[in-house]
Formats: structure tokens, sequence, C-alpha cells
């Protein structure tokens, strides 16, 4: 969101111009200073005191949706940006924040809405174009957030968050060395952008590059410490070098600064399951299922290591779980067929299986299982046939 400076607007009052103005301008800069240095309280005071003089001051109830919107009472930020407008419809910053605003609460069409008319109000408003770039983006409209991006930094080439942005899209989109070219030219505007510094480090990894990727992780933590995603990363990165002590390093860090990221319960979860500690494997993915109930692959994992405890039961029940989710994670489908098979339940099994295969038709393993299956049921040709396409798709 955008602050605006102290501008000369008053009313006639019943005592001098002069003491008014000084009045004015007094608790307008104190709140612009306090919002500098994130004294948000203070500068709520400020802000307010200054409307108790002049209540159509727009520029005042601007600045105080700002730092309302900064602590985080969108609400409050929404009506001070909207009072703004009613006092200046043509405010294109106003506009702007209040789609800020709305982002935030997760009303996308309503912010998409003020970005476009601050463009209208202003076609060369490169925030509210990176703005608008950014909702597109939320909302899987790729294509259009590259337009935005695009528009932004044709207006100011030298907008970091924009060259970010838009390498976050063409990395979503797996061009990979346009996302890397975006990053970089992110990083040679602003070298101490950590989110930059992680985003160019997790596109190294894809490409295999992990020593660079570490690189990376590591320099955005360098400039933010407290940075639970860059840790989470480079946990990542070192458990699939091998270096399973520093991963659980990289992770119990990640979950001290934010003990709500499941991603990094999953992780550490994951490493424990590894090294055969299955009891902690499972207290950490239910960690991360506590936080996010939804999280299909934590609710998967959480069903591998049921089924290795011998907990059938258990197992079921989360993979069926997981299939709520995503009805398409062909590997839930196999391995309730198989959970059912060594049940002694080939029905349940079969109907596993061919819900797998539907998603995968080309799923060897699932095709030969299947085979067992209906073995077990002496339906012997759909057995052999089973087997014998598994085995064209290469099983053995």
């Amino acid at each position: 969101m955008l602050l605006r400076p102290f501008i000369l607007y008053f009313r006639q009052y019943g005592k001098l111009w002069s003491e008014v103005i000084k009045s004015i301008y007094t608790h307008f800069n104190r709140g612009l200073a306090y919002v500098e240095q994130n004294r948000l309280d203070e500068a709520i005071r400020e802000f307010q005191a200054t409307l108790r003089i002049n209540p159509d001051y727009a520029d005042a109830h601007l600045n105080l949706g700002v730092a309302y919107g900064q602590q985080g009472c969108l609400d409050e930020a929404i009506r001070e940006h909207q009072t703004a407008l009613r006092i200046n419809p043509d405010d294109a910053e106003a506009h702007n924040n209040l789609g800020v605003a709305y982002r935030q609460q997760d009303c996308l069409d309503e912010a998409i809405h003020e970005f476009q008319v601050a463009l209208c109000t202003n076609p060369d408003f490169a925030e509210a174009h990176n703005n608008l770039g950014v909702v597109y983006w939320q909302q899987g409209r790729l294509d259009e957030a590259i337009r935005e991006y695009q528009a932004a930094l044709r207006i100011n080439p030298n907008d970091a968050e924009a060259h970010n942005n838009l390498g976050a899209v063409y990395w979503q989109q797996g061009r990979l060395n346009e996302a890397i070219r975006e990053y970089q030219a992110a990083l040679r505007i602003n070298p101490d952008y950590a989110d930059a510094h992680l985003n160019l480090g997790v596109a190294h990894g894809r490409q295999g590059r992990l020593d660079d990727e570490i690189r990376e992780l590591e320099a955005a933590l360098r400039i933010n410490p407290d940075f639970a995603k860059a840790h989470n990363n480079l946990g990542a990165v070192y458990w699939q070098q091998g270096r399973v002590d520093e991963a659980i390093r990289e992770y119990q860090a990640a979950l001290r600064i934010n003990p709500d990221m499941a991603e990094a319960h999953f992780n550490l979860g994951l490493v424990h399951g590894q090294q055969g500690c299955l009891d902690d494997e499972i207290r950490e993915l239910e960690a991360a299922l506590r936080i996010n109930p939804n999280f299909a692959d934590a609710r998967f994992n959480l069903g591998v290591t049921y089924v290795q405890q011998g907990r059938w039961d258990e197992a079921i029940r989360e993979y069926h779980a997981v299939l709520r989710i995503r009805p398409d994670y062909v590997e839930a489908h196999h391995n309730l067929g198989l959970v059912y098979l060594l049940q002694n339940r080939p029905d349940e099994a079969i109907r596993g299986y061919q819900a797998a295969l539907r998603v995968n038709p080309d799923y060897a393993e699932a095709r030969y299982i299947l085979g067992l299956a209906y073995g077990q049921q002496g339906r012997v040709d759909e057995a052999i046939r089973e087997q014998q396409i598994a085995a064209q798709l290469g099983f053995e």
C-alpha cells in the first residue's frame, strides 16, 4: 500500500488558518514517521487526530487505511480507503490500496475491479499493474498475469518485485530459463531480496543444480535468518543429498520460526520415516494434518506408515481420506487395493486397482497386482491378460 505525504488542504475554521495548518501538518507528518518506524498504533492516533481537525482530508484517510492494513485490520483499512474515495473518486492510489486490502481478504474480483479503476485513472501506475498481475496469478490466469507484470516493467524496468513475480509465473509454466533470468534481474536491482534468492534457488534445484540451490537459499537466510520457507527448502535439498542431520536441523529451524508450517512437519516426518523412527514420523504427519486437514500427501504417507506397522484399518481410513481430497491420486488407489489384497478382500482390491487404471492406464505395477487379485478369484483369463499388459509396459 502507498502512503501519501502532506499536501496543503483545509476548510474554513473559526481560528487562524496558520494554526490549523500547523496542527494538521504536525499530526499528519508524525503519522507518516510512525508508519515508517512501524509504530502503527501511534501512527493511527496521529492520523485520527488529523481527521478530527479536518474530516474531509482524503490523504489522511488514505494513510490511516495504510496503517490499518499493515496491522492486518483489513475491514478498517477498506473503510478508510472507501472514505478517501468518496472524497476524491479519481484517486488512483486509493483504488490501488483498496484493491490490496481486498486481495488480502481473498476478495479477488473486487481487488481486480479496484486495480483496473486505478489503471483507468493512471495507465502508467506500475504498482497497480504489478498488483493486478498478482491477483491474476492467484486465479491461475497466467497469461494475463504475465501481461500485467510486463506492463509494470515497461513503465519501471527497475521494479524488482515485478521481475520476481514474472519469474514465478514463468517457473509455474515450466519456462525455467526465463524464470531464472527474471530472478537474476530482480537481484541485480536488489541484491538483498530474500524471496528472489529463494525462488532462484528453487529454479536451480528444478534443473538439478543442487549446489547452486543451496547457495541461493543460504543467501536468503543471511538476509533474513527467520525465513522459515528458506530453512524448509534448504532441508529438502540436504535430504536429497543424503545429509540427513542437516536436513533435520533446517526443518526444526523452520518450525521454531513457524510452528504452523505444515510442509516442514511433513518433511521432518519423512526424514524420521527414512530413519525407521515410525512413531516420530506419525507425530509429525499428524501435526501437519492438524494444521492442514486437506494435505493429501501427508495423509498418503501416514497411510504408508500405518501399513508398515500393520495398522490396516487406519491405513484404509487415510487412503480413503486422500481420495476424497484428490480422487485422481493414483498411488492412493494402488495402495488401497494392495491393503485390501493383503486382507484377502479381492473384490475391494480389484475396485481399487481398476480406479488406479482409470487414472493411469499405463500403470504397470497396478496391472500386475490387479492380475494377482483376479487370480485369487479364479478369474484366470483376466489375470493372464493384466499380467501380460504389465509385462508389455516393462514390469518385471
